[in-house]
C-alpha cells in the first residue's frame, strides 16, 4: 500500500528557488495577456473609442499598481527570497490563501461577465487597467529572476 504523503512528495515539481521568480513572472504575464485580450474584445464589440479605453486603462493601472500591486509583488518576492529550501515545489510560489483568492477572483470575473453585472465597455476598461497592472508586476518578477531580488 502506498503512503499518500510519499505519493504527494514524489509528484512535487521541484525547481531552484530562483526559478520560482520566473514561474511567477510567467504566470502573471499569462494572466495579464489573457485579461487584456478579454478587455480588448469587449472594447471592439462595443465600439468604444480606443483613446478612451487607452486613457482609462492606463490611469486605472497606475492607481491599481500603486495601491495594490506594488505591495503584493514585493510581498511575493520577499516570500520567495527567504525560503530556506533551495529546491522548493513549483506550487509554493503562492501561499494557500493566494490560491483561494485567485479562484475567487476568477469566479467573480466569470460571474460578472456571465450575468452582465456591468456594461461591457466599463468592464473592459476595468480589465484593461487590471491587465496592465498585472503586466507591470510580471516585469518585477522577471527582474527578480534575472538580477536576484529587487524590492
Amino acid at each position: 500500500m502506498i503512503n499518500i504523503n510519499t505519493l504527494i512528495n514524489k509528484l512535487k515539481i521541484r525547481i531552484p528557488r530562483q526559478w520560482l521568480f520566473f514561474a511567477m513572472a510567467s504566470f502573471w504575464m499569462f494572466a495579464a495577456i489573457r485579461v487584456f485580450m478579454t478587455a480588448w474584445e469587449g472594447i471592439l464589440i462595443t465600439k468604444t473609442p480606443i483613446l478612451n479605453f487607452v486613457l482609462v486603462s492606463f490611469l486605472g493601472s497606475i492607481i491599481f499598481t500603486k495601491l495594490v500591486f506594488i505591495k503584493v509583488t514585493a510581498r511575493y518576492i520577499s516570500r520567495i527570497d527567504v525560503m530556506e529550501d533551495e529546491m522548493p515545489s513549483l506550487f509554493r510560489m503562492f501561499s494557500h490563501k493566494s490560491y483561494l483568492l485567485i479562484a475567487f477572483m476568477i469566479s467573480m470575473g466569470i460571474a460578472i461577465k456571465y450575468f452582465a453585472l456591468l456594461p461591457v465597455n466599463i468592464l473592459s476598461m476595468f480589465l484593461g487597467a487590471l491587465g496592465l497592472s498585472l503586466f507591470s508586476s510580471s516585469l518585477s518578477f522577471f527582474r527578480a529572476w534575472r538580477f536576484k531580488t529587487i524590492l
